[in-house]
C-alpha cells in the first residue's frame, strides 16, 4: 500500500517541490530550462480555464465567473501531461436566486460546478508569445488547522513577462459583482438576488 506523508514547511518551499514534480514536461512546454522562467503566485484559478477545452464549454458553461470567461476568450489550446489525469471536483452549485420562486415554494434551479484541484497545465493564449504554465499547489499551514490552502502558481518565460502581468491586471479590476473573501480561499462571487419590482396601479 502506497503511504501519504504529510509535509510542513515554508509555503515556498511547498510551492517549489510540487514544482519540481513536473519539471521536465513543465520545461518541455515553456522551451527553456526553468531556471529562466518566472513564477508568480496569483490570487486567480487559471486552471479552471482548462476545463472547456477539455471537457466543452457546455459542461462549464454555467459555473464560470467573468475573470475565467476572459481568459477562455483568450485561450487557443490547453496542455497536460500525459502522465498526470487532471483530478476535478464536481458540486452542484445554485444558481441566481429569484425570491418570488423562494416565496412561492419553487425550488431554485442547480447547475454543476467544476474546478480543478490538481494537476498543471499549459496554455497556449492569444497576444502571448510562450506557454503560460499553471499549477495549483494545496498544501496545510499548520497542524494547528485542518483547512486547506491552495496557491495558484503560473510560470511563464522571462520575455512574456510584460503580456502576462498586463493580463493578471486586467482580470484584477473589479467588474462590479460582489466577491465573498475567505482567510484560506479564493474570493468567491456572490449571486445577487433578482427581485421584480411591481408597478403600483394607478387610480
Amino acid at each position: 500500500m502506497k503511504m501519504l506523508t504529510n509535509e510542513f514547511a515554508a509555503r515556498p518551499a511547498l510551492i517549489r517541490h510540487a514544482i519540481d514534480q513536473h519539471t521536465d514536461w513543465i520545461e518541455k512546454s515553456l522551451g527553456v530550462p526553468l531556471s529562466q522562467a518566472v513564477i508568480v503566485e496569483c490570487d486567480l484559478s487559471f486552471v479552471d480555464a482548462a476545463i472547456p477545452q477539455l471537457l466543452g464549454s457546455a459542461a462549464y458553461r454555467d459555473s464560470q465567473e467573468m475573470p475565467l470567461r476572459m481568459v477562455s476568450e483568450l485561450v487557443e489550446s490547453v496542455e497536460v501531461p500525459q502522465s498526470c489525469a487532471p483530478l476535478l471536483q464536481a458540486s452542484a452549485a445554485s444558481r441566481a436566486v429569484d425570491l418570488e420562486e423562494v416565496f412561492g415554494g419553487v425550488k431554485s434551479r442547480q447547475c454543476y460546478s467544476l474546478k480543478w484541484d490538481d494537476g498543471p497545465v499549459a496554455f497556449h493564449m492569444r497576444g502571448i508569445p510562450s506557454s503560460v504554465i499553471a499549477v495549483p499547489v494545496s498544501y496545510h499551514v499548520g497542524t494547528s488547522t485542518a483547512c486547506e490552502t491552495v496557491a495558484q502558481v503560473l510560470i511563464f518565460r522571462r520575455e512574456a513577462s510584460a503580456q502576462v502581468l498586463s493580463l493578471l491586471e486586467r482580470l484584477s479590476k473589479s467588474n462590479g459583482e460582489p466577491k465573498l473573501h475567505t482567510h484560506n480561499g479564493l474570493p468567491q462571487r456572490i449571486p445577487p438576488c433578482e427581485s421584480k419590482h411591481h408597478t403600483p396601479p394607478q387610480e
